[in-house]
């Protein structure tokens, strides 16, 4: 997600030799040992401004305050359906991640933000990283139906609506973050962006198996030190138990519950259960909204009533074809990379690739081979064309002469183009550098090939 979180540990603490229960390491993404060491922006070269009950800059001073004002009084003042003025403030803010802040929040119900807990940066440094105003996750205590609703938030159970946030203002929102996200939807790229988002998030994130996988990690970190964590801290190991099956009871609700909201809010229809693939294997990844799918098949909840944004991706030597389903309409056809879809339907959903170029046209009366790629993290390959019929063996080879696998020993095999696979994960490779080995007939060719196994 395009946010500065807390990652944290949690740890065991005795204080004087005495004991005090399980606390949490955390980053400080509001440092600026933590900007210079992720983005290498220094405390020289930043803009940090938080809001915890009032506002200020933690760096930069009135010049930050003052160029965020600037920044933030042009977007309420021009029209951001024009694509000019949408693009100057892209320039200068991470849209994206505001997107991610606000439906974080959201999805966990989040009450204590916004007028608290809230923190915005960019860098100065040319030569680092984070250039764009963008978000950081700060306390997110007050989440899940927990805590003090400070944030004013009309409806804090589990069917609260994900566009109750877009309402929020005044007290609620003293600097008018809600009020920039509903300018920025006057755009419709970012109206688009701004709903698949929240989808592609409930569909991974905060899904269910992965809300509830999380809380039972951490559940199961937790449990040994428990009893004796409640009793210094005057409570019960019970009622530690009785409080993690009220949050799971609560994110269980929740994310079973959104879809509705989606529909509610924005006027959808499904959601319909959508299964991405290509066609061959391998032959290029998918990217649906605003998430890329490198590992198909892949399948995932989406709706009607809205354009859903496909985009092919060939991997080389292989280039896009067309798109094939059930019953999709692609606009503008199904053999542009980049199509739109309103779904009707569950379906499945394939991209259909081809080889860019005949890769050997045989115009030599020797055989000619390539491989691809060599520096390898589990499948290469070997192209290569015949002008006639061979005897063709294909070995591979440690650095230090050793033969570890045969994918072809001398095997006659007719005039043509031809494609083999290699796996040196299923040959059992360890990382380090081999050579494959081509012979056809009197054609010899040697390949170096670099194994890292991630």
């Amino acid at each position: 997600m395009k946010l500065d979180v807390r990652n944290s540990e949690k740890v065991i603490v005795y204080l004087n030799n005495a004991y005090w229960g399980v606390y949490d390491i955390r980053d400080n993404p509001d440092d600026h040992d933590y900007t210079e060491y992720t983005y290498g922006q220094d405390k020289y070269h930043l803009e940090y401004i938080e809001t915890w009950g009032s506002t200020w800059a933690q760096y930069g001073g009135q010049t930050a305050l003052n160029n965020w004002n600037s920044l933030y009084n042009y977007i309420m003042t021009n029209s951001m359906a024009n694509a000019s003025n949408y693009n100057t403030v892209i320039n200068q803010y991470d849209a994206e991640s505001l997107v991610d802040y606000v439906f974080v929040n959201g999805a966990t119900v989040c009450s204590d933000w916004l007028n608290y807990n809230t923190g915005w940066w960019r860098g100065t440094d040319t030569t680092g990283t984070h250039r764009r105003w963008g978000y950081i996750l700060w306390d997110n205590d007050a989440t899940f139906g927990h805590y003090i609703n400070y944030t004013g938030i009309p409806n804090r159970n589990f069917n609260a609506a994900p566009c109750d946030v877009e309402g929020l203002n005044g007290n609620s929102d003293p600097e008018g973050h809600i009020q920039v996200l509903n300018r920025l939807r006057q755009n419709p790229d970012f109206n688009q962006w701004y709903i698949s988002r929240m989808v592609d998030l409930w569909n991974t994130v905060f899904s269910c198996d992965n809300m509830l996988t999380q809380l039972d990690s951490v559940v199961n970190k937790l449990d040994p030190e428990m009893a004796m964590h409640a009793t210094r801290w005057s409570g019960t190991y019970a009622e530690w138990l009785l409080n993690v099956d009220t949050i799971r009871t609560f994110i269980t609700n929740r994310c079973n519950w959104m879809s509705n909201g989606f529909i509610n809010c924005y006027g959808l229809n499904g959601p319909y259960d959508i299964t991405l693939n290509a066609d061959p294997v391998g032959a290029g990844t998918i990217k649906l909204n605003t998430l890329l799918h490198t590992d198909l098949p892949w399948t995932g909840k989406y709706f009607g009533g809205m354009d859903n944004i496909l985009q092919a991706n060939a991997n080389t030597p292989y280039q896009f074809v067309n798109w094939t389903s059930n019953s999709q309409v692609f606009n503008p056809n199904d053999s542009t990379a980049i199509a739109r879809v309103n779904f009707t339907s569950s379906d499945s959903i394939v991209a259909h690739f081809s080889f860019a170029t005949p890769v050997f046209e045989i115009t030599s009366d020797v055989p000619v081979a390539n491989v691809y790629p060599t520096i390898v993290s589990d499948l290469t390959t070997l192209d290569f064309s015949l002008p006639k019929v061979e005897n063709v063996s294909i070995e591979l080879y440690n650095i230090t002469g050793q033969k570890m696998a045969t994918l072809a020993n001398k095997s006659q095999m007719a005039a043509g183009f031809h494609t083999m696979s290699l796996s040196m994960v299923s040959n059992g490779m360890k990382d380090g550098i081999y050579l494959l080995r081509f012979v056809a007939g009197n054609t010899q060719k040697t390949f170096k090939l670099i194994f890292t196994g991630k």
